[in-house]
């Protein structure tokens, strides 16, 4: 008997470890992580490592990046302009009803739209974050788990209200190579930097950046790219608009701070780089 209640013990001990490694979309809609239809992004704790590699310029950032530091992932699911989006979307509220671990925090029903923002508490300490929002044409489902700072819940919170998942694009992708600052001829050099589908590497210099920061594509392209500068927070603060390269971009207007520098070509193949103003 002592040793079937241990047993037990050891199984129950099991399964919150691993529903407190597990998140919203992991625990309910992991198959749809396979399913083509819908639009995925995945970011892992690696990423966050890199951000908190920027050295704050202020309150605000150090707030920012401390926050960002303590997350295990972010996950999104997305899907536009198909059938079943309103049905989807119900189903994925009553679900997170039905599971007693999670307190909505935001909730927003129109005629048009919903927008819940719920949390998952252990311990008194928020290790998670879920949004499911849509209109009859859009759903999307996202999750940011690990140690969530409860400062940060509300700017988070109006930060994807307001981009949708354009917000967490921004963790996505970032370059994973160091730039070399202040490099030859002053330059930051990329080391082995491909820019996905259409294989061309980049020169993002100087970093720090001063007055301005030019781009290049190393060996030249005729193709031409979105160009937009975002928050540490993952907020929109600049967009260029469509550049060819080489181009330069004058940041006067900018005020002292981390940055992400994102280019996307055509088909929205993208990539995030992490700048800092002095």
């Amino acid at each position: 008997m002592k040793k079937n209640t241990l047993l037990l013990l050891l199984a129950l001990c099991l399964s919150n470890f691993t529903f407190a490694q597990s998140n919203f979309i992991s625990e309910y809609y992991a198959d749809y992580e396979t399913d083509d239809s819908f639009d995925k992004l995945s970011v892992t704790s690696k990423t966050f490592d890199l951000i908190t590699e920027v050295e704050p310029k202020n309150k605000d950032e150090r707030n920012a990046i401390e926050a960002i530091s303590k997350l295990d992932g972010i996950k999104v699911l997305h899907k536009e302009k198909t059938e079943g989006l309103i049905e989807l979307r119900t189903e994925a509220i009553e679900k997170a009803a039905q599971d007693e671990r999670y307190e909505d925090l935001i909730k927003v029903e129109t005629q048009n739209e919903n927008f819940l923002l719920m949390i998952r508490e252990e311990a008194e300490i928020v290790k998670e974050l879920t949004v499911i929002a849509g209109d009859k044409d859009h759903f999307m489902m996202a999750t940011l788990y690990g140690e969530i700072d409860l400062k940060n819940i509300s700017r988070l919170a109006s930060a994807i209200q307001n981009n949708g998942k354009e917000w967490f694009k921004v963790f996505e992708n970032i370059d994973s190579n160091e730039l070399v600052f202040n490099g030859a001829n002053g330059r930051s050099e990329k080391r082995d930097n491909k820019a996905n589908s259409d294989d061309i590497s980049f020169n993002v210099y100087p970093n720090p950046v001063s007055d301005y920061v030019q781009l290049e594509a190393i060996g030249g392209t005729e193709t031409e790219y979105q160009l937009e500068f975002f928050s540490i927070m993952g907020e929109p603060v600049k967009n260029v608009g469509k550049v060819a390269l080489p181009y330069k971009v004058q940041l006067e207007d900018l005020p002292s701070g981390a940055y992400f520098l994102r280019l996307t070509n055509a088909e929205g193949v993208f990539k995030n780089f992490r700048i800092v103003k002095p």
